[in-house]
């Protein structure tokens, strides 16, 4: 976004494609495993940049043709809360990403609670980046506890918490339930399939597969009952797009959280200044781990 800028969705709405990426993703992977290839035979090792070009290009080109391009200006205008209508103005994505957003998301960081890592300490996998000039993405690993009771003072301090989850897993996203042993397997089977929040991480067997926001909590005797969640598939999924995910749901399921600084202990927030220790692209964990840190 600094690089960038953003736009409102009514300037670059959503396309088939945006809404429906699995076949996205999978040309995309198709095109660069065929660019890897290339490079892996090229005797020439003078062509191989060229290779590298190319193969951006047509990167550019499938994404282009999935999602739009970006406008470099825009015009546009917002309602106000008393209806009425704001002045036009013409805006480039930097600028607007500027007046809307600013600065404010450098105070938010990226906690994750994997237990098959040592906790309080940073992390960060080698040449994992959303822009090539930037440092790796990093995040803290800490304990579940510490996790949710950050995600918890967050939300009672009216702030929405974003979070990646294993979506798939024990949930109904069409009627807005995500409850452990929503499906009862053993049952079925007369056999036990139930793993701990260790096992699924041990076995690669859960991994964040979506991104969503937490914005409400249930407590019921001091107790945190059910987390209500923000979906971004529509009104029709869920409840008018809204799900209720059961306490023990996240205990499984929940592997990260990002939260505003003033909302993360000071012994927690030191982590992040300390130096990262660096798993390599090809380490089991990127499975995890890649693509929802900070």
């Amino acid at each position: 976004m600094k690089k960038y800028g953003v736009v409102p969705k009514d300037i670059m709405p959503e396309t088939y494609s945006s809404s429906n990426s699995g076949h996205v993703n999978y040309v995309l992977s198709l095109r660069l495993k065929h660019a890897a290839l290339d490079i892996r035979h090229e005797e020439d090792a003078g062509r191989i940049p060229g290779i590298k070009v190319k193969a951006l290009k047509d990167v550019y080109r499938i994404l282009a043709i999935n999602f739009g391009v970006p406008p470099k200006e825009f015009v546009w205008r917002y309602e106000t809360r008393d209806k009425k209508l704001s002045p036009l103005v013409t805006y480039t994505p930097l600028q607007f990403f500027h007046e809307t957003a600013g600065d404010v998301l450098d105070d938010y960081y990226a906690l994750y609670s994997v237990p098959t890592l040592p906790f309080d300490r940073k992390y960060e996998i080698d040449l994992n980046r959303t822009v090539s000039e930037e440092p790796n993405l990093y995040f803290v690993n800490c304990p579940l506890q510490r996790m949710k009771e950050m995600a918890k003072a967050s939300l009672l301090d009216s702030n929405a918490v974003w979070f990646g989850c294993d979506v798939g897993q024990q949930s109904s996203t069409e009627n807005g339930i995500m409850s452990p042993g929503l499906y009862d397997y053993e049952s079925l089977y007369g056999m036990d399939f139930a793993l701990s929040r260790e096992e699924l991480f041990e076995s690669y067997s859960s991994i964040p597969t979506h991104n969503m926001v937490f914005t409400g909590i249930d407590i019921v005797d001091g107790k945190v009952k059910k987390w209500l969640v923000e979906n971004s598939w529509g009104d029709a999924r869920g409840k008018r797009g809204y799900l209720y995910m059961l306490d023990g749901w996240f205990d499984q399921y929940v592997q990260e959280v990002v939260v505003h600084k003033r909302y993360i202990p000071k012994d927690l927030l030191a982590v992040f200044q300390t130096k990262a220790v660096v798993l390599p692209p090809w380490d089991p964990m990127t499975e995890i781990l890649d693509g929802v840190v900070n």
